[in-house]
């Protein structure tokens, strides 16, 4: 728009603005986006409330309904155990390590958590626990079988150990498997996994002896481990052998040929030295 001066010069006039109403437009749009997002929020927030609420009440009333059906039903309520060990465990051990005491119902009781009660035990290797509808629970409990033992205090007792390393108490079994000397690990008690590696190849010599033919012509007494190159046994008879601890599988094997051949000739070999990759020394009595 244009005006005239009184010297007749045209001069630009003002342009009225437009921008007001565009900004107030703006706003508005915005504040309206701003509440529906507010209400998209608050019904996704009462959607996610009422479905928390349903599940949860759905869960207790699941949970009232097993308890009247199954866990204070008196149709599963234990009326018998049966109970075995494939060892020394009697029954009475077994409901004790189990905690059986408070025992009432066949689904009230936690199957998982008896079995760990019961894995717990350093003799129990594994056990078998389950229900036998409508009123017996069932325990089949396998003993840690002694491969060996090792002293203890200098000898004054002994724990037992089985192939895999595990350390249990006492038994009546200990004094009749062979004795691991030369182990100065400390802490040795009930309960522990034995990982020195010279007294784990010990076991696996045991190991080898007991899985494998050789081991009805090797009859061990005692394994020393205390040398860092060489196991040395004493076998029934007396006999003193070094063997190494390389190749253990195919040194057992010519030791067990040297016995027999020995027995075969009515001899008693007094020393054997298997640690020579070619000559076997072998001293006779």
């Amino acid at each position: 728009m244009w005006t005239f001066n009184q010297s007749g010069r045209r001069r630009a006039g003002r342009r009225r603005s437009s921008r007001r109403p565009r900004v107030y437009r703006v706003n508005a749009r915005l504040a309206e986006q701003k509440k529906e997002r507010r209400h998209r929020v608050g019904g996704l927030v009462l959607f996610l409330t009422i479905a928390a609420a349903t599940v949860w009440l759905a869960l207790m009333g699941a949970r009232v309904f097993g308890d009247m059906l199954f866990r204070e039903n008196d149709l599963y309520r234990i009326r018998r155990y049966e109970l075995s060990s494939d060892g020394i465990l009697s029954d009475a051990h077994i409901r004790e390590f189990a905690k059986l005491r408070d025992a009432r119902n066949l689904f009230a009781v936690d199957l998982k958590q008896i079995r760990r009660d019961l894995k717990s035990v350093p003799l129990v290797r594994d056990a078998e626990v389950r229900r036998v509808l409508p009123d017996t629970l069932y325990i089949r409990v396998s003993e840690r079988t002694a491969l060996a033992r090792i002293g203890v205090m200098n000898g004054q007792y002994f724990l037992a150990v089985d192939h895999d390393g595990h350390v249990f108490g006492l038994g009546s079994q200990v004094s009749r498997v062979p004795l691991i000397t030369g182990f100065h690990g400390t802490g040795l008690r009930p309960g522990r996994i034995i990982h020195d590696a010279h007294a784990r190849d010990a076991l696996r010599v045991l190991d080898l002896c007991e899985q494998r033919a050789v081991g009805r012509k090797i009859r061990i007494r005692s394994i020393d481990v205390a040398h860092p190159e060489y196991l040395e046994l004493v076998l029934a008879e007396g006999e003193e052998v070094r063997l190494s601890r390389e190749n253990m599988e195919e040194q057992l094997a010519r030791l067990a040929d040297i016995l027999q051949d020995a027995r075969d000739r009515g001899r008693v070999a007094k020393t054997i030295n298997l640690t020579g990759s070619q000559n076997v020394p072998v001293v006779f009595y």
